[in-house]
């Protein structure tokens, strides 16, 4: 399993654009083969910064995902207008869920519940 974490930054005035073209990469990129986990949230300190976090079954399917048509045209349409980003690769051994320590309230929803 192989895991990268990091951040985009675009103007500030792209950030409405970006909150749209980020929900639909992370719908798309959900749905690939051997993708755990992929999402990006705002940073809250840093205007119009995002950071992301993705991980993979392993080195292929990353590859695979890296060269699908719908991530080369958000490398072209939107990486290509960042004006700053950092990542990082993480091998993993392992991933487990650990139990919440949020008791919700009654009839709500948590994080990866399906029912």
């Amino acid at each position: 399993m192989l895991a990268i974490a990091g951040y985009v930054e675009w103007p500030a005035e792209m950030r409405e654009e970006m909150l749209a073209i980020l929900s639909e990469i992370t719908d798309r990129s959900l749905r690939d083969e051997g993708c755990l986990a992929y999402w990006w949230a705002e940073d809250l300190v840093h205007v119009g910064r995002f950071r992301f976090f993705e991980a993979w079954a392993n080195e292929e399917c990353h590859v695979a995902h890296q060269v699908a048509e719908y991530e080369q045209v958000f490398r072209r349409k939107t990486l290509t207008r960042a004006t700053a980003a950092e990542a990082d690769r993480y091998e993993l051994a392992g991933m487990e869920t650990l139990p919440s320590e949020v008791t919700p309230p009654e009839g709500a929803r948590m994080g990866g519940d399906t029912g």
